[in-house]
């Protein structure tokens, strides 16, 4: 089976700390670096399970782009979609002495991934999983024009296709009928609905993964 996982790789960098952080001075801690972002994990996992998995998104060609791309590659998976000159995302993780996690998430040009720049071939896949932050780049301040249109060429094919569709997202809005929180690019459309409904509306989803 070959999966299809759109999302964003990038650089994470957790940060533990074996203090309290002294504000304005050191604070001792252990630092680590690995790559990560949504849809590079799960075609990571896909990949150790056996599957063919190919990870497709926007990262850069800058040190931080060229270790996690080769690091994703040594997993198994293979790489695809536009790369810009510099800019690849870094996400920040600090853990405190009680296990408490901040996070400090620069997407880099992940928000830029227009469907334009999306070939047909790198989504020939019999499952395409679509990561919630790729879709909706409100998720940190941004919005990305394109992403709104029901009729993207690309998504035609999949659906024409048949090709299988999940989508993992997580609860940002208040629980209680997933009251729809989003850019203005999506505003008019969503109005009064779920951010689930608006979703499985988008892309014909099949199922949804939930983070908890």
């Amino acid at each position: 089976m070959r999966v299809v996982s759109l999302g964003d790789l990038v650089l994470d960098v957790v940060v533990r700390m074996d203090a309290p952080i002294a504000t304005a001075a050191d604070t001792p801690s252990r630092t680590a670096l690995s790559a990560g972002g949504q849809g590079a994990n799960v075609a990571a996992w896909c990949a150790s399970l056996g599957a063919e998995a190919r990870w497709l998104g926007k990262r850069g060609d800058d040190p931080a782009g060229r270790l996690v791309s080769e690091r994703l590659a040594r997993l198994g998976v293979d790489l695809t979609g536009p790369v810009a000159p510099d800019g690849t995302g870094v996400i920040v993780s600090l853990v405190d002495v009680a296990g408490e996690r901040s996070m400090f998430p620069d997407r880099g040009v992940a928000v830029t991934l227009h469907p334009n720049e999306v070939r047909p071939e790198w989504l020939e896949c019999d499952h395409l999983h679509l990561s919630g932050y790729a879709l909706l780049a409100h998720a940190w301040g941004a919005e990305v024009a394109g992403w709104d249109k029901v009729d993207t060429p690309y998504l035609d094919n999949v659906r024409a296709a048949g090709i299988a569709v999940t989508i993992e997202t997580e609860p940002v809005a208040a629980p209680a009928g997933w009251d729809a929180v989003v850019s203005s690019a999506f505003a008019g459309r969503v109005r009064g609905a779920s951010r689930a409904a608006f979703l499985a509306e988008l892309v014909g989803v099949e199922c949804f993964l939930f983070l908890l």
